[in-house]
């Protein structure tokens, strides 16, 4: 089994598993999705690995530092769609709420 950080490098690597993840997201998803890919985890365990993404100084991620990762910005190229499913993930639970939408 992968672990969620495994898993995470895999998506920032890979365009088609940053559609398939963002595709989970809209659909409410994402556990289906990372239980498909190889990770035994909790919808906890998710938002847990989630809320722990921040700098080595524990202040939360820019949104520059996102979009420095390969695949930022939740893995989404526009602005007006990365807004978007920020905001829907946020309400779900998948994205702190130190992050900025």
């Amino acid at each position: 089994m992968k672990t969620l950080q495994e898993l995470h490098k895999e998506i920032s690597a890979n365009k088609d598993l940053q559609k398939a993840y963002a595709a989970a997201i809209e659909n409410d998803a994402v556990l289906d999705f990372v239980k498909a890919n190889g990770c035994d985890v909790t919808e906890d365990d998710i938002k847990e690995y989630i809320s722990g993404i921040k700098k080595d100084d524990d202040t939360p991620l820019s949104v520059e530092d996102i979009e420095n990762v390969s695949g930022g910005g939740l893995i989404c190229k526009t602005v007006s769609v990365y807004k978007k499913m920020s905001k829907m993930a946020k309400k779900k639970g998948l994205i702190p709420d130190w992050y900025p939408c």
